[in-house]
């Protein structure tokens, strides 16, 4: 059918150079008888070529078929470009708004949703609609890999010090799902388990042996913390042997006023004596 209406037109353009009487040439500056954007007319059909990068539409009106030059082709039309001559052609699929070629159709007038090529009213069985695009998207399912190898036992991020802990294995979602898919399984799980080694050192009570760097830091604050706890006690054996000492002051001067009392009392019997 393309090649039919290209050869049409080159008919047209060939009758028209051996009859100029019924075609007006446009020339270089404006011509009344032909349209904006015609390089060469005919009174009967109006444009029969246009000028570069042009479209040349052609409608039928009764039993003619008149031509339009235009940048882009309308709704339902989509444009071939070739060397001869640039030419809208219209759209084989029912419902489109725009397409690629003549029967694949890349987007549908509402309400129709777009499947592969066509304009559909409702999508197959194994797609969606998607209210965003207008378009039938294939439904997704969630894939996953298949399980990793279990854990070490583990309680409280600590690998011994306890009676029983828990062991862990995970897996990875391969294929994320779609809006209407099915959604993913679990990807982690747990299950009771017995640590072999109930106690253990400092440097075994997590998953992971602990650097040189983290294992000083954790000796500074412990000496750090010891030798405030000592520093603690001093102070307080300090403050204790102090009271010791006032209440031992405190107890001398007790007995030596008693004493004075009694040595007065008896030089005054002796005296009266």
């Amino acid at each position: 059918m393309e090649t039919f209406r290209t050869i049409l037109i080159l008919l047209v353009i060939w009758f028209c150079e051996i009859t100029p009487s019924g075609c007006r040439y446009r020339s270089t500056g404006t011509s009344r008888e032909c349209r904006h954007g015609c390089k060469t007319c005919s009174t009967y059909n109006g444009c029969v070529t246009c000028r570069p990068r042009l479209f040349l539409l052609l409608h039928r009106s009764d039993m003619k078929h008149i031509g339009i030059c235009t940048h882009e082709c309308p709704v339902g039309y989509y444009g071939h470009r070739a060397p001869e001559m640039n030419m809208c052609y219209k759209c084989k699929v029912d419902n489109c708004a725009k397409c690629f070629g003549r029967t694949f159709c890349t987007r549908c007038q509402s309400p129709y949703y777009l499947s592969e090529g066509d304009c559909v009213e409702t999508c197959p069985d194994d797609m969606y609609p998607d209210e965003k695009t207008s378009e039938c998207k294939r439904t997704v399912d969630c894939e996953v890999s298949t399980w990793s190898a279990w854990g070490i036992c583990l309680k409280m991020d600590k690998a011994c010090g306890f009676k029983r802990g828990l062991e862990t294995r995970t897996r990875e979602v391969i294929v994320k799902p779609s809006s209407q898919g099915r959604s993913c399984p679990t990807i982690r799980e747990s299950k009771p388990c017995k640590m072999k080694p109930r106690h253990c050192p400092d440097h075994l009570n997590s998953s992971e042996p602990k650097p040189a760097e983290e294992r000083g830091k954790n000796n500074k604050e412990k000496n750090t913390e010891r030798g405030n706890r000592d520093k603690r006690r001093r102070k307080k054996n300090k403050s204790r042997r102090r009271k010791r000492v006032r209440e031992e002051r405190k107890r001398r001067r007790k007995n030596n006023r008693r004493s004075q009392k009694k040595r007065e009392k008896m030089q005054k019997q002796t005296l009266t004596a």
